[in-house]
């Protein structure tokens, strides 16, 4: 009997790590995701009823990131152009906003409930905002690939020349520095999905590039001399 519950638990948990690393990838993305827009809605809003900014901020936003994602060029790893995939889910988006009339309910409220109008609009915006950000992070990916490529390369020269020399091996460096890498990339892409003001990406991005290829070059670099 303990056998065979100790492989059925085994069968249980090869079942669960191919859910987590699959469909529980996915249901991560898309609540990530969600939670993003309405902190970027959230957002929009407070700083409308604060005067922070006008009512025509997020579509100014818009345009912006627009112009930023026609300067990025085709994506190395996927082979497509990230404003042609922009393109197809704003389409897909714009249909569905116009199937549920949020448009339609936005003029109509426009001579009687002015900020409600105004609050409707600049959320669909937002939204708009955040699928064209998403097509200039899908551009970053051969950046950070060729980059993490490169730093493990040099990450593992060093650490042969630190085997064959003797050099002093430090676990607690290797460790730390492999936690910061998916976090790297996690955190400021997400701050860049939640940006209440456009950003030329070249610029927000340059230093996520040399943290990535830092901490992957300290993994490599340190990780144990001998397997």
């Amino acid at each position: 009997m303990s056998e065979s519950s100790s492989q059925q638990h085994r069968r249980r948990g090869l079942w669960e790590k191919l859910f987590d690393g699959t469909i529980g990838q996915v249901l991560r993305f898309l609540s990530w995701s969600f939670m993003a827009i309405i902190i970027s809605v959230l957002i929009e809003w407070i700083g409308m009823l604060a005067d922070w900014w006008d009512r025509h901020h997020s579509r100014e936003m818009l345009i912006s990131e627009i112009q930023y994602l026609n300067h990025v060029g085709q994506n190395a790893i996927l082979n497509i152009y990230p404003k042609d995939v922009a393109a197809h889910m704003l389409t897909a988006v714009d249909d569905t906003i116009s199937d549920w009339g949020l448009r339609t309910l936005s003029h109509s409220l426009t001579g009687i409930l002015l900020p409600v109008a105004y609050a409707i609009e600049a959320a669909i915006n937002i939204l708009y905002v955040f699928i064209v950000r998403f097509a200039v992070v899908l551009g970053i990916l051969p950046g950070l690939t060729i980059i993490f490529l490169l730093a493990v390369a040099d990450g593992l020269s060093e650490r042969n020349i630190r085997t064959y020399c003797g050099g002093v091996e430090s676990s607690w460096l290797y460790h730390h520095a492999k936690r910061l890498l998916a976090p790297s990339v996690i955190i400021v892409s997400g701050l860049y999905m939640t940006l209440p003001f456009s950003l030329n990406p070249l610029w927000f991005f340059l230093p996520l590039l040399f943290v990535f290829w830092l901490t992957a070059f300290i993994t490599a670099s340190t990780f144990k001399k001998f397997l």
